[in-house]
């Protein structure tokens, strides 16, 4: 009970690696028998598993060494990655953009709990800075850094999808992997932006879902609010 650990995701013997599939718990109720294929996954398939084997050589040749016996894996020699799919991300682009301006809207009426406060979004230009989200993906993948340096960057970007300065506005570019729409939805929360004390005030949501193979993507969130109507 006094053991430091807080979780054990897996454990490796001599012969295979093992992964625990139990449901979260504390370490002391955790089972620790292997053998039970409903506590540990054997990453590696036991039955064609090889003792290890020892070749001694000559020692004016070579020192005698351990070669371990072969391991067979459980993953596929070759693997096979669906291809990114445009329809999928787009849906999930319209999906995310819909609950976070529900999500706003909810926020401000919980915090303010006015009957003047309207919530209104700046759709017209979403595209705009859709674009410009596309533009951090790809900057994103050709320097891993240029998503810490957005700060410095971002005028330039606002230049590059042709926004004037007087337009541009207080606003932040969240990147997340795929995950669960609960876990953005806490972050922007987190924010606090939805908490603008003005009666009317004008918010801009923009999603870009970067399609990668496998079911995978890049999620791209900018959110906050807009100091003028229209963009020219």
């Amino acid at each position: 009970r006094k053991c430091p650990l807080l979780d054990i995701s897996c454990l490796a013997t001599a012969t295979n690696v093992y992964a625990n599939i139990q449901p979260q718990a504390a370490l002391h109720d955790l089972s620790f028998d292997l053998s039970d294929p409903t506590k540990w996954q054997s990453l590696f398939d036991s039955t064609t598993a090889v003792k290890r084997q020892h070749r001694a050589f000559s020692y004016s040749v070579q020192k005698s060494r351990s070669f371990p016996g072969e391991v067979a894996s459980l993953q596929p020699a070759k693997l096979i990655l669906a291809p990114p799919s445009i329809l999928q991300t787009e849906e999930l682009q319209q999906h995310l953009a819909s609950t976070i301006k529900e999500n706003v809207r909810h926020w401000r009426a919980s915090a303010f709990r006015r009957a003047d406060i309207y919530t209104t979004f700046d759709s017209d230009v979403e595209s705009k800075f859709q674009l410009l989200l596309a533009h951090l993906e790809e900057d994103s993948q050709s320097d891993p850094l240029a998503t810490s340096r957005l700060g410095a960057g971002h005028a330039n970007l606002m230049c590059r999808v042709q926004i004037p300065q007087k337009n541009q506005p207080k606003a932040i570019a969240l990147n997340f992997p795929n995950i669960h729409p609960k876990l953005i939805l806490d972050r922007l929360k987190h924010t606090n932006i939805h908490s603008n004390p003005r009666s009317i005030c004008r918010f801009l949501v923009a999603v870009y879902v970067h399609a990668l193979p496998h079911h995978l993507c890049s999620i791209w969130v900018y959110y906050g609010t807009v100091r003028a109507r229209s963009y020219n």
